[in-house]
């Protein structure tokens, strides 16, 4: 058979949202030098927020460690000559500072730019032969590689009316650690690092003025603040950084009111012209910046066990356009796909998944189902951590019910059911241990649980190696929550010796499984395989052989792959082995 016939099982996962290359100009219409650009200190904010190459050249960088392409060869070698010294290994801590700064450069007080002084020359004494300096080639190349592999994954920014003119500085540099990470080798990550540390202590230092700036076709002031703090806050979380915005982000928005601002005008607006077209792609893509929020804090709560940052709900936040329209590469294709309905909001979705009311219809993107699954999400965390004790929780039930309706919608985009499989099993541990006097692994409630994991295992078994280039990076947690419940649970859940194996091998019916392993029901007269295992028990087996926690070997060894991009997979994949041996 000829390969391109065969049909492909994840279609979601192993074609995401092109984007081609040559189609980004970046508002110029020529090739740009973007050291050139930071140079002349022309990006919104460069000056207040000190994220400019004069406020690197104390640190070291301005003059050495970041060229542009005209830099010549002779500088690079007495550069990385002079710290042949030192090497890239080892921690912060204790590494001798470089040399003194160039004179006539002023050195910035206050702890936190003394702060940022320490990390950046730390990095910068470490150069070595093996470490270039930060070429506006390199720089070009991560911006690239941000657009074409980062942003098919997590559409919050508009590819093709992006202007890197005026775009904030620390937008940028972050735009850039993010591209970084599809490189390879210690020295682009540790690269990547430092632009991430010197944007950090940047915002967390000047958020009040970076709040004010407002782009041309922004809503609102500080949907650039927001936006950076977003991309930042994803690489932190999966690069092991621990330094985060994630209870801060929320409040920007609301200092800067951007849910209210995005309801206050045209929530529909014509696009005719490239003017309105741009205005529309700047709206939308706020709204997409929101709920891209709400998607990170619950992927953050999930890996850390911590509480989500906020109810999502409480707020007036739309729903995103569906992803063609929003990027389709020109005005004329966007014209054509664009809909003219009415946005729902994200909490009169979500309430109506809680009720046996009819859904709304949404447009068809993965982000508005994944924002959906986290505002589910976040409810059942607050029966975990009050332990079914705090006011007003929503009934369990209703929240069982909402994660089955969601599941019609939610498995044609694999990533989004990947999570949702996630979600699961944290509802049956959750409902677990508030309604059930039964040992965790006798009761229905687990052997829910480990029907979603397997599941997961299905799909990181047969998950594409080419999608692994740069995986969602919601992904390595629901399948690092999947391989910790094999480990987990014994490979018979009950009362077995009489029952007979369920063989996993044949689809499992989510619908007609319905609340089974949810909450506590009686036991129908007749019922699927797949049900009458949940409630009486059975052995599971696959490919004739029983399930035991040793088949968690698929999830090592993906989120092995997914390490090398997102580090905080490594840790992942190494916490499942050390749970096994």
């Amino acid at each position: 058979m000829d390969p391109a016939t065969i049909p492909d099982p994840f279609p979601a996962f192993s074609n995401p949202l092109a984007i081609d290359p040559s189609t980004l100009t970046f508002g110029v219409e020529q090739p740009l030098d973007i050291w050139q650009l930071l140079t002349s200190d022309a990006l919104v904010g460069a000056d207040r927020i000190q994220a400019s190459p004069h406020f690197l050249d104390p640190l070291g960088f301005g003059g050495v460690f970041l060229k542009s392409s005209s830099a010549t060869q002779e500088t690079i070698r007495t550069t990385t000559n002079a710290n042949e010294r030192s090497t890239l290994g080892g921690s912060i801590e204790g590494v001798p500072a470089s040399d003194p700064t160039p004179e006539g450069v002023s050195v910035r007080g206050g702890e936190a730019l003394s702060e940022v002084q320490s990390l950046v020359r730390d990095l910068s004494s470490r150069v070595t032969s093996a470490l270039s300096p930060l070429s506006s080639r390199w720089l070009d190349c991560c911006l690239k590689l941000f657009w074409t592999q980062f942003i098919p994954t997590f559409p919050v920014m508009h590819p093709y009316t992006f202007d890197i003119r005026t775009a904030s500085a620390p937008l940028l540099l972050n735009m850039i650690a993010i591209g970084s990470l599809s490189l390879s080798g210690p020295e682009n990550r540790a690269k990547g690092v430092a632009l991430w540390r010197l944007v950090h202590k940047s915002v967390a230092g000047s958020w009040d003025q970076l709040i004010e700036i407002k782009g041309p076709y922004d809503p609102c002031k500080g949907v650039q603040l927001v936006l950076t703090a977003l991309l930042g806050q994803v690489f932190a979380t999966m690069s092991k950084t621990a330094m985060t915005y994630q209870g801060l982000i929320f409040r920007w928005c609301e200092v800067a009111n951007i849910p209210q601002s995005l309801l206050a005008g045209d929530v529909v607006p014509q696009v005719s012209d490239d003017a309105s077209w741009r205005k529309w792609a700047a709206l939308e893509a706020t709204k997409r910046i929101i709920l891209g929020h709400c998607v990170t804090d619950g992927t953050i709560s999930a890996l850390f066990g911590v509480s989500p940052a906020a109810r999502y709900t409480l707020h007036p936040v739309l729903l995103a356009s569906d992803d063609q329209s929003f990027l389709a590469s020109t005005l004329a294709s966007c014209i054509a796909v664009l809909p003219r309905s009415q946005p729902t909001t994200l909490s009169s979705f979500v309430g109506a998944l809680l009720s046996a009311g009819q859904l709304p219809l949404i447009p068809p993107s993965p982000l508005n189902i994944q924002t959906a699954l986290e505002c589910l999400n976040a409810l059942i965390s607050d029966w975990d951590k009050s332990n079914g004790c705090a006011i007003g929780l929503t009934p369990a039930t209703s929240l069982a019910k909402g994660l089955a309706r969601l599941f019609p919608l939610i498995k044609a985009y694999p990533v989004a059911l990947a999570r949702w499989h996630a979600v699961s099993i944290y509802s049956a541990e959750t409902f677990w241990r508030l309604d059930s006097a039964t040992p965790f692994q006798e009761s229905p409630f687990a052997r829910r649980a480990l029907l979603h994991a397997v599941a997961l295992r299905v799909m990181a078994d047969q998950l594409p190696i080419a999608t692994s280039t740069f995986p969602d990076f919601t992904l390595p947690v629901s399948f690092f929550r999947g391989a910790m419940t094999l480990t987990k649970l014994p490979p018979s859940i009950g009362p077995s010796d009489n029952q007979p194996q369920l063989n996993l091998d044949l689809p499992i019916d989510w619908e007609e499984l319905g609340l089974s392993g949810f909450v506590v029901e009686d036991t129908p007269g007749a019922m699927s395989a797949h049900k009458r295992f949940v409630l009486l028990g059975g052995n599971l087996s696959s490919r004739g052989a029983l399930i035991t926690y040793h088949d968690v070997q698929p999830f090592t060894a993906i989120l092995s792959v997914f390490g090398r991009v997102w580090p905080a997979s490594e840790t992942c994949a190494a916490a499942i082995d050390e749970v096994l041996w």
